[in-house]
């Protein structure tokens, strides 16, 4: 029952690291999901700027200023999802290794327990044939009483 316990445990710790895991990849998300919002907020912000200072410049001005701010912002997006592809592949292989430290623990605790459920049954086999001997040799102490009362 002490194997039994301790795998429910080891599980029990894998849920729980497991959910935690989760939890913080919900926060982050909403995180992103808030930074997004701000950036556009932000963005927005800047468009409306810009809109301000192309009416008072030159028509080409105008065309490479949009290109700028437009190059900028994909840039910043990209670099964005790129880091949090990162961090998310990061907490991945982490889950992963973990899945599989488990995966090994649970191995080793299986063989043990079989080496164990073993020993029982090989014990259970010396319980049994002691108690045939035990048996065996009450009989014959009868067998023997029998012989010293017929000799009295």
């Amino acid at each position: 029952m002490d194997h039994q316990a301790e795998l429910r445990s080891i599980n029990n710790t894998y849920k729980i690291n497991l959910e935690k895991l989760q939890a913080t990849m919900e926060s982050l998300r909403i995180q992103k999901d808030e930074e997004i919002k701000h950036l556009v907020a932000q963005l927005e912000q800047n468009r409306d700027e810009y809109e301000r200072r192309i009416n008072e410049l030159q028509i080409s001005l105008q065309k490479f200023q949009t290109i700028t701010v437009k190059l900028d912002a994909e840039k910043l997006e990209l670099e964005t999802r790129l880091e949090q592809k990162k961090d998310v592949e990061k907490q991945l292989a982490c889950c992963r290794e973990h899945g599989q430290d488990i995966e090994t623990q649970k191995a080793h605790l299986q063989k043990q327990l079989e080496g164990a459920s073993q020993y029982m049954v090989g014990l259970e086999e010396k319980f049994y044939q002691s108690q045939q001997e035990h048996l065996d040799m009450l009989r014959q102490l009868k067998g023997y009483e029998a012989d010293v009362e017929k000799l009295k």
